[in-house]
């Protein structure tokens, strides 16, 4: 058997096709062409297609009676990845009373003449929210810039979830 993303494709968008509905297949179709029974298999073990199925001798898959395209086999069609996609968005929330605090803390640990600090934690204390939102994106933008420099930090992290 040999693994056809032409005929995976193919599948799913026949599925696509008649969705919410199910394709009955032929055994006797699928007993002939066992590439296809493959191909249909390895989708439906990964969860693309769902169906029913009958097992042969020694418990192997012997045929579908039908198959369908799940929500998974939807979104994979999407050019956009689908709701998958949006539902798998991390959205990251900083108040913006954590960001004062945070920017202040770097400000009195920064190595700055005594009044420029007071001066720069003045201007952090008295800034508007929609300002702290473009400073936090800047030094998101200038972290990425030094991705290589962050490395370890992230390194880090990582090792903290471990």
């Amino acid at each position: 058997m040999k693994l056809d993303r032409t005929m995976q494709l193919e599948i799913l968008r026949q599925c696509r096709n008649v969705y919410p509905d199910v394709i009955y297949l032929d055994q006797n179709q699928q007993n002939n062409d066992r590439n296809h029974l493959g191909n249909t298999t390895y989708l439906y073990q990964h969860g693309l297609i769902t169906g029913t199925t009958h097992n042969g001798d020694g418990g192997l898959l012997h045929f579908f009676d039908w198959i369908a395209i799940t929500e998974k086999g939807l979104d994979f069609l999407e050019d956009d990845g689908g709701l998958s996609a949006i539902l798998k968005t991390v959205t990251i929330k900083l108040d913006p009373g954590d960001l004062r605090t945070l920017l202040s803390s770097k400000v009195e640990k920064a190595n700055l003449p005594g009044d420029q600090k007071k001066q720069l934690l003045n201007v952090i204390k008295s800034l508007p929210v929609e300002a702290l939102k473009k400073i936090t994106q800047d030094l998101l933008h200038q972290a990425v810039e030094h991705l290589p420099d962050a490395y370890r930090i992230i390194e880090k992290g990582v090792h903290l979830l471990s």
